[in-house]
């Protein structure tokens, strides 16, 4: 028999179905300008001008090209004709490429006049900005399929244009702000300090009638270390109180996203067809606009102090927040027969307090050892106040968002549904006869007490978003070594941080995918399992979650160095020599099952874990 005929286009197919994306063409040219002056105006001691100016042009190409011989299929033909010329031909139409050019522009100009000066034990500084930005964005991708008529692909990702079906994608988008800032500070004798700001902020992504946002804020602190009364505490060595009002805004949209929006074309799904062969596609409405969104606003009062003790052996850092934010914006359902199913609006109000600590110790201070501790604390509560203001059962009270799991008084992140009582056993008969259920299925609660499980028995279940979080770092030092590690850890209980997690208790409905992948030691008569169904049981439309905690403790960074201070390195003009070992994410502790749980990766998705990283290297300066 004839062995594979090694022809010119018989080895470049060959040579196409191992690498498809032949001609891929990643290009990227990145323009940066920056630039800023900085003026004593003499005609005031103490008076100053500064013009800042950054510029970016961002310009990518990219592009792959599939030839006829990636589709040649395994097994379809023999050595002798799976590559021959006419099979390659004959798969000439399945060839197909696209050249995608991106091009982003943008720009900052800040003007800032500055007044600084000090009177005895006075000290002001006043602050005046008004700056500008813009980002304009524009997207061109060609594609092109189908090369039968045109015989060959010789030109690859450069002959797109001689394919059959073409087409030209376009999208553009452009935002600009506009921002005035006043800023006043004042202080006494080191001792007493006092901010007050004003800024007003214009932004093209808003609504005609809620563009512009007006935002204040003011603050105090007082060093009570420095005062008289405090000199007696010999184990003190700084202690600053501080308190904060403010309000601040956020752009929550993206550009155009006021504004009613429309498919065009095929995407319209607005078909007529005149003839039997003209078609024509109409317009149909997507999006319905809001020209009332505006800037999201938070309120916030902050206190706390910043302590140093024992010699500035230990700090003690702490921070207590209070926050209200108003016209947050998002998307939310609304009745079908409006023609939309959605519409972006603004929700009442949200809440937030919390608590930030941090402490850091100085353990060891010796000649040649060093050891110093960090540990942060943080937790976040906040709680849903207001939302749309409706009240369409008439019980007096403001309607919850059920479809959106947005509850009023409860947190963001709820997770409602059906609370899991175990599995159903074969000694359940009632619940199985009101319920038409079989044993080895998931058991629900019935919270309504009338014998049957329905919507009504829905409760929040839990929250996904974090109980707290803490960290904690430590660097030795011993002469010229260096250790650093830091161990972070975001935590749960309470019903806070779950997600579903169906993947890790079913193995029907998943191919062999949790056969070969995890344990699952599922409900049988004999294993009367009360937390695994049945290998039988696949879903139950939506009721089973399988709900676990993602709380995890990572060693996120390891960093072993030595510096060189040796006589020599100076001797060969080398200012610095530092050589490191560093490690990172090299174990996590925690019961989630399935990848990385600060993403939530599930057990049946088909992602990468996180990678554990080792690097070895040198910092030289000369």
């Amino acid at each position: 028999m004839e062995k594979f005929p090694y022809t010119q286009s018989s080895v470049n197919a060959l040579w196409n179905t191992d690498k498809s994306v032949r001609d891929n063409k990643d290009i990227r040219n990145n323009f940066r300008a920056n630039a800023y002056a900085v003026v004593k105006l003499p005609w005031v001691e103490g008076l100053s001008y500064r013009f800042n100016y950054a510029g970016n042009l961002s310009k990518n190409q990219s592009g792959d090209f599939y030839y006829e011989g990636y589709f040649v299929k395994e097994g379809a033909y023999d050595d002798e004709t799976r590559y021959s010329p006419a099979t390659l031909q004959s798969l000439l139409a399945s060839a197909n490429g696209k050249i995608n050019n991106n091009t982003t522009d943008s720009w900052v100009i800040d003007n800032i006049l500055n007044y600084k000066n000090t009177f005895g034990k006075h000290s002001i500084d006043l602050t005046a900005v008004a700056t500008r930005d813009r980002k304009k964005y524009e997207m061109i991708e060609t594609t092109g399929s189908n090369f039968a008529a045109n015989g060959n692909t010789t030109l690859g990702i450069n002959g797109l244009h001689k394919a059959t079906v073409q087409k030209v994608n376009m999208d553009n988008n452009q935002r600009s702000n506009i921002g005035y800032l006043g800023r006043a500070s004042y202080s006494y004798d080191d001792r007493y300090f006092f901010t007050g700001s004003y800024r007003r902020d214009g932004a093209s992504v808003f609504g005609v009638n809620q563009k512009w946002g007006d935002f204040f804020a003011f603050g105090g602190a007082w060093r009570l270390s420095s005062e008289k009364f405090m000199s007696s505490i010999s184990y003190l060595d700084d202690l600053k109180l501080k308190v904060s009002w403010g309000k601040n805004g956020n752009q929550g949209l993206d550009p155009y996203g006021t504004l009613s929006t429309i498919n065009n074309g095929a995407s319209g799904g607005v078909r007529y067809e005149f003839g039997g062969s003209d078609i024509i596609y109409g317009l149909n409405q997507k999006a319905l606009g809001n020209a009332d969104l505006g800037w999201e606003t938070t309120e916030s009062w902050n206190t706390g102090f910043e302590s140093a003790w024992l010699g500035s052996r230990l700090f003690v850092d702490l921070d207590l927040y209070f926050s209200k934010t108003t016209d947050q914006i998002f998307t939310r359902d609304i009745p079908v027969m409006t023609g939309f199913k959605n519409m972006k609006s603004s929700m009442g109000q949200v809440n937030n307090r919390g608590v930030e600590l941090t402490i850091r110790s100085v353990n060891i201070n010796t000649q040649d050892w060093y050891w110093t501790t960090n540990l942060t604390f943080w937790l976040n509560r906040n709680k849903l106040v207001h939302l749309y203001g409706e009240d369409l059962n008439g019980d007096g009270k403001e309607d919850d968002d059920i479809s959106n799991s947005r509850f009023i008084g409860k947190p963001l992140g709820a997770i409602y549904g059906y609370q899991q009582d175990g599995i159903v056993q074969e000694t359940d008969i009632e619940y199985m006869k009101a319920n038409g259920a079989t044993p080895g299925i998931p058991k629900y609660k019935d919270m309504d007490n009338d014998g049957v499980i329905t919507s009504a028995d829905r409760v929040i279940l839990g929250y996904s978003t974090p109980n707290f979080k803490l960290n904690m770092s430590n660097t030795i030092t011993y002469k010229n070594w260096d250790l650093y590690f830091m161990l972070t850890g975001t935590f749960g209980g309470g019903g806070y941080y779950q997600k579903s997690n169906k993947g890790a208790y079913l193995t029907n409905g998943s191919g062999r995918f949790n056969t070969n992948g995890i344990y699952i030691p599922w409900w049988t008569p004999e294993n009367k399992s009360n937390e695994y169904p049945a290998a039988t049981f696949n879903d139950d439309g939506g009721r089973f979650l399988g709900l676990q905690n993602r709380a995890f403790v990572r060693l996120q960074d390891v960093t072993l160095s030595y510096t060189f201070r040796e006589p020599w390195v100076q001797k060969v003009n080398i200012q610095n020599l530092k050589v490191f070992f560093t490690a990172k994410n090299l174990f996590t502790i925690t019961k989630w099952q399935g990848g990385d749980p600060e993403v939530g990766v599930t057990v049946s998705e088909n992602t990468y874990p996180v990678l554990t990283s080792f690097s070895l290297g040198a910092n030289i300066s000369f």
